[in-house]
């Protein structure tokens, strides 16, 4: 499972690794009621007339079973185990403050652009956001959130309880339309995300070698910085050459091309 936005929570509150459990878990959950349901009616099926069956009918029964299954994952099961979760990290987090503060232990990466300060916070935004993704829980996810919230202490209307990306992006291949990157090694063509790539955050290596992932071989970094001058050199040119505009009306501003064309 790619946690990207949870590798920027300290590594010794194993926030990664609990959110890694805690999804997966009611992925897998979900998954086995689901195989059971669709196994359920193929075997009922066969010995049922097939006048007397309707589509429909059977797909908004299993769907509103799913839905009612998955919400007593959230109220039963989840929400105690997130809790306990959330309280745990809240403790450590009240240690480590007495020891000598807490925004230092937070990972800086390339694409890190947010002032985090509370592991506890974070990791319960991430996971009501994950969770959120699925229609059939919104309503007790939301409700889950705010409690959450309650939890480490922050109002569910404040700006820091709203879920933001911590790691932005920057992928190369958009520097040529196009071109990949291409591992000379192997011939593995792929995109590089310079902000959110974990493969070339290599933490036993100097960070001057970038591995291909699927080989291990070696990734060709003056070519990489010629395409990020490339790229570079794209943006100071659009910029020289974009239209002036009025911040008030928006209208564009004509002097100069109206100077240029003066007979």
């Amino acid at each position: 499972m790619n946690t990207a936005g949870l590798g920027f929570e300290p590594a010794n509150f194993l926030c990664d690794k609990a959110f890694q459990l805690l999804v997966a878990g009611y992925i897998a959950l979900v998954h086995k009621y689901v195989t059971s349901i669709l196994s359920e009616e193929s075997f009922v099926m066969p010995d049922v007339a097939a006048s007397q069956v309707s589509t429909g009918d059977t797909t908004d029964s299993v769907q509103q079973s799913l839905k009612s299954y998955c919400q007593h994952l959230i109220k039963d099961e989840l929400t105690i185990k997130l809790y306990s979760t959330v309280q745990k990290i809240q403790k450590k987090v009240s240690a480590t403050i007495t020891e000598g503060g807490i925004k230092m232990l937070f990972p800086r990466f390339p694409g890190s652009h947010l002032k985090l300060n509370n592991p506890g916070l974070e990791f319960s935004k991430a996971i009501c956001k994950v969770l959120s993704l699925d229609e059939n829980i919104r309503d007790e996810v939301e409700r889950l959130r705010r409690d959450l919230l309650k939890l480490v202490g922050v109002s569910e209307f404040a700006s820091e309880a709203e879920w933001k990306d911590p790691c932005m992006s920057y992928i190369l291949s958009e520097v040529l339309y196009f071109f990949k990157i291409i591992c000379k090694h192997c011939h593995e063509c792929r995109d590089i995300d310079l902000c959110r790539d974990h493969s070339i955050f290599c933490e036993t290596e100097a960070m001057t070698i970038w591995r291909c992932p699927g080989c291990g071989g070696e990734y060709d970094l003056k070519e990489i910085e010629c395409l990020l001058l490339q790229d570079l050199n794209k943006l100071m040119v659009t910029f020289c050459l974009q239209d002036l505009r009025c911040i008030k009306c928006q209208e564009v501003f004509v002097a100069n091309s109206t100077e240029a064309l003066r007979p």
